[in-house]
């Protein structure tokens, strides 16, 4: 009977082990599954910060005029090691584009990435306030024409009312000469009509940069300061320092004379332009000068317009065409890619 009772007390206490030991050995298992999703999830996530940054850069990139079809670069998301590889397409820079970026960590020689699709849609990166838009104490002169209505990129009338012929963040406009200010739907002429011109107008920023939305430094690879030697097509000219008898031919795109003392200027203008002129000072707009598009100028001092025959022509149609643009995300697609 004793033999008995031993038999089964033995029996049970190794039935209680192997349930002991298949309970721990359940717990170890799920629980380091679930360490093992938590640390994936970790590394997931980061490859994500990664494809991000690629989809950033190129939202960047494609606002500064860079059409390139794709780029790769390494990131720091410490502390592993990522990169992305991103791609545009059509990368026309007409219209809609679908940007790829991939971003990848490696973590002991395995990659984790994470894929996003993101489609952005171009839109015009400056709308002015008026043909002439300007810091300082505002001035014509001349026979200088600065026309508000807005006008094709030939120059001709669109009929629609367009904006104001000439802005200034001061409370004084003086118009001399037979110089003539029309916008707001209303035709040049001399005196100018009030609703053709604006003053007390808010203050403008003090950068081409802040002008136009972007960040400090963004365009810095444009900067330059030897004028050009003939016309250029829609290119960015960033002078850094003064050009005297500006002769632009037939030109377009962007033309900015800015430095950090906020000094530098465009003098006796000639020549045909299309695009955007922004400038610390402009002095002289003269007889052969046709401007389509728009003016600014950042000089919180006076800036007289015109001492010839000179016209500045507001154009919507010329500003939704520069070479910089403004991007819009309109759909975004993220996925894991579960290669293990």
């Amino acid at each position: 009977m004793k033999n008995q009772e031993k038999g089964i007390i033995l029996v049970s206490f190794v039935l209680l082990m192997a349930v002991l030991f298949i309970g721990a050995g359940s717990f170890y298992t799920f629980g380091a599954a679930d360490y093992f999703a938590s640390v994936r999830n970790e590394f997931m996530n980061q490859a994500f910060y990664a494809a991000e940054a690629g989809i950033d850069q190129r939202i960047v990139a494609l606002s500064t005029g860079d059409l390139s079809a794709s780029s790769t670069a390494t990131v720091s998301v410490t502390p592993y090691a990522s990169s992305y590889t991103v791609t545009c397409a059509p990368c026309s820079g007409a219209g809609n584009e679908l940007l790829t970026s991939t971003g990848t960590v490696t973590v002991n020689g395995v990659n984790y990435s994470r894929t996003v699709r993101v489609t952005v849609q171009r839109s015009q990166l400056f709308t002015p306030s008026a043909a002439v838009a300007i810091s300082g104490i505002a001035s014509t002169n001349g026979n200088v024409t600065v026309d508000g209505r807005n006008h094709t990129s030939e120059g001709v009338l669109t009929g629609a009312p367009g904006v104001y012929g000439i802005s200034t963040s001061s409370d004084t406009f003086n118009q001399g000469g037979n110089s003539k200010v029309g916008g707001n739907g209303l035709a040049p002429s001399n005196p100018a009509l009030p609703a053709s011109y604006q003053v007390n107008a808010p203050a403008l920023p003090s950068t081409p940069e802040e002008v136009l939305g972007l960040s400090q430094g963004a365009l810095d690879n444009y900067k330059t300061s030897t004028p050009p030697t003939g016309p250029f097509v829609d290119q960015i000219i960033y002078l850094t320092s003064s050009w005297t008898g500006v002769n632009l031919e037939d030109s377009s795109g962007i033309l900015i004379c800015h430095n950090s003392a906020g000094d530098a200027f465009l003098k006796d203008i000639h020549g045909r332009f299309k695009g955007l002129i922004i400038t610390d000072d402009l002095i002289h707009i003269n007889g052969d000068a046709e401007l389509i598009g728009a003016i600014v100028g950042l000089k919180t001092g006076g800036v007289t317009l015109g001492n010839g025959s000179g016209e500045v022509k507001f154009s919507t149609e010329v500003l939704a065409n520069l070479p910089l643009a403004r991007y819009q995300v309109t759909s975004w697609e993220d996925s894991r890619n579960d290669t293990l």
